[in-house]
């Protein structure tokens, strides 16, 4: 199977490897950013390998070889006989990497984005008009996993793997048998982990989905040493808006 990999980032990168080892699977990066683009380019025409190094979830550790077999800001060439379609990059791309795709869309095409968050729906609805009817279009709610790449095209890591992740087609009217054969090709790319749960709608997701409201992770570390004490003090001394 070919997948059309969107995106260049972190979790591009641990995708392309993870997927891209599968003997079954072959990974086609679309990547819009000429910086990243070039230089992992170059890497794998220099020999190189991407390696991504695992602490797995029981505490193990796994490291995992693979390429993208082609890397190219062409989107007519990284569609030519895709059978998945993922977007693993920002939110605020997925306009411009849809507007790319859609003329070479296909009937019965997948497109799966991790994250999907709010807004990717109505981006189809504008960019793919009466096509996106013959999309289906699944969002989950975040990336696989917490990972960092340290050198573009060689190597990476990933620091935790996401026990369980959901997601759901955001159209109604998606036949729940196409939804399971999608995401049992994206597990396939995955790997054991994270187990994929599909919901019967998106819009769950997207309201559950705190990330671009805020960030748990981010606030506890600025918060979690603080007396309440101090914190009543410092949000008294902060200027109020004027109306």
């Amino acid at each position: 199977m070919k997948v059309l990999l969107c995106g260049d980032g972190n979790g591009a990168h641990v995708f392309s490897c993870l997927a891209g080892h599968q003997e079954d699977i072959e990974v086609c990066i679309f990547s819009r950013y000429a910086p990243v683009r070039d230089k992992w380019t170059e890497v794998i025409k220099n020999g190189g390998v991407l390696k991504i190094a695992c602490t797995n979830p029981d505490g193990s550790s796994s490291e995992f070889q693979g390429n993208p077999y082609l890397i190219t800001d062409d989107a007519e060439q990284a569609m030519k006989d895709v059978g998945l379609i993922v977007f693993m990059n920002p939110a605020f791309t997925h306009n411009d990497y849809l507007t790319e795709i859609a003329p070479f869309i296909k009937p019965g095409t997948t497109l799966i984005a991790l994250p999907g968050h709010a807004g990717l729906e109505y981006a189809a609805r504008k960019i793919l008009k009466e096509k996106r009817q013959d999309v289906n279009i699944i969002a989950f709610e975040s990336l696989p996993w917490a990972c960092k790449v340290s050198e573009i095209g060689t190597f990476g890591e990933v620091f935790g793997f996401k026990k369980l992740l959901a997601g759901g087609p955001l159209q109604l009217n998606t036949p729940k048998e196409s939804t399971m054969e999608a995401v049992k090709a994206l597990q396939h790319c995955l790997g054991k982990f994270p187990e994929l749960k599909v919901t019967d709608f998106a819009f769950g997701i997207a309201m559950n989905a705190p990330n671009y409201v805020l960030h748990p992770s981010l606030m506890y570390g600025m918060w979690s040493g603080w007396t309440v004490n101090q914190l009543v003090q410092n949000l008294n001394s902060m200027p109020m808006p004027q109306s």
